[in-house]
């Protein structure tokens, strides 16, 4: 998008979202440079307006405070909000600067997922295998290859950002890759999914109903994408704290002992140290040197 005599890179990703600009980019040739991106030209917008826009449509707040609020002119964003129908933009525009008299073309529209409802929706159809549009495949940059030979399509901008395994591997010598292999007994499709999704949004999937078993391998597979500690670890090991057994604490203490659990190390060690006496009865030569020095120190 270039403005102000700037040019600032954006992703049709969170831009599609608006249906205006879909309109836009289904005119694929007729606006696009020698280095195949989509150019869209604002001559009369100013850089700050713009990049108070895209604050918006990559987040769905208005991001104005006192710092930045004198030098913004309002009148700018609103311009861009009613050309491309960004309706909740308008209206909060509306709403933070009514001592402006701002007037907006539109009224706010519930048509319009959320951000995170958008980039979840936008990977479920990536690799749904059922439907007939490719579109949204297309619109995937990175395959991930799984361990049984299975492909999930996804963004390779939000897996970047938002993990630091896959800024890694996305980034220095392999940048041009246009596939990532996850070769780990731990990266079923099941498992993959939910830490996808918990990249896109933020958010972490209902885990109820999983076996202690799946529930191992799915925190050993975030452990190994480094996103341990995040949200998603801390909710899987609180799963499985509550799930502790005289028959299971063994196992669970192995597993917590050889990756960075600190949350369900400690509820397994505070579970055997309360229950020591029935693991000596019940689970004799599960008990080794490694719990027992832990258990005394």
């Amino acid at each position: 998008i270039i403005v102000d005599g700037q040019t600032v890179v954006a992703h049709k990703l969170f831009l599609s979202r608006f249906d205006s600009f879909n309109h836009l980019f289904k005119n694929v040739h007729k606006n696009v440079d020698e280095e195949n991106y989509y150019v869209i030209r604002e001559p009369e917008i100013d850089f700050v307006s713009l990049k108070v826009f895209l604050e918006f449509i990559y987040s769905d707040e208005l991001l104005l405070d006192n710092n930045n609020a004198k030098e913004i002119q309002v009148s700018g964003i609103l311009s861009l909000a009613n050309k491309y129908k960004i309706d909740d933009l308008s209206s909060k525009l509306s709403e933070s600067h009514s001592e402006d008299k701002v007037e907006t073309s539109h009224s706010p529209s519930a048509n319009v997922p959320s951000v995170e409802d958008y980039l979840i929706r936008e990977l479920e159809l990536c690799n749904d295998n059922a439907q007939v549009d490719t579109s949204h495949i297309n619109s995937s940059d990175i395959m991930i290859k799984l361990v049984d030979g299975k492909v999930i399509h996804a963004q390779s901008c939000l897996l970047a950002t938002r993990s630091a395994y896959f800024e890694s591997y996305l980034s220095g010598r392999w940048n041009e890759t246009s596939h990532i292999s996850l070769c780990s007994d731990e990266s079923t499709i099941s498992n993959v999914m939910i830490v996808l999704r918990y990249l896109y949004s933020n958010r972490v999937d209902s885990l109820k109903g999983k076996e202690i078993e799946e529930l191992i391998n799915l925190l050993a597979l975030v452990d190994q994408l480094l996103l341990n500690p995040s949200n998603l670890s801390h909710m899987i090991e609180k799963i499985l704290s509550k799930q502790l057994t005289i028959n299971n604490s063994c196992t669970l203490f192995a597993f917590a002992a050889n990756y960075n659990t600190p949350a369900l190390l400690m509820a397994v060690l505070n579970f055997m140290s309360n229950n020591l006496e029935r693991l000596i009865l019940e689970c004799p030569n599960e008990l080794n040197k490694d719990i027992i020095s832990a258990l005394h120190n």
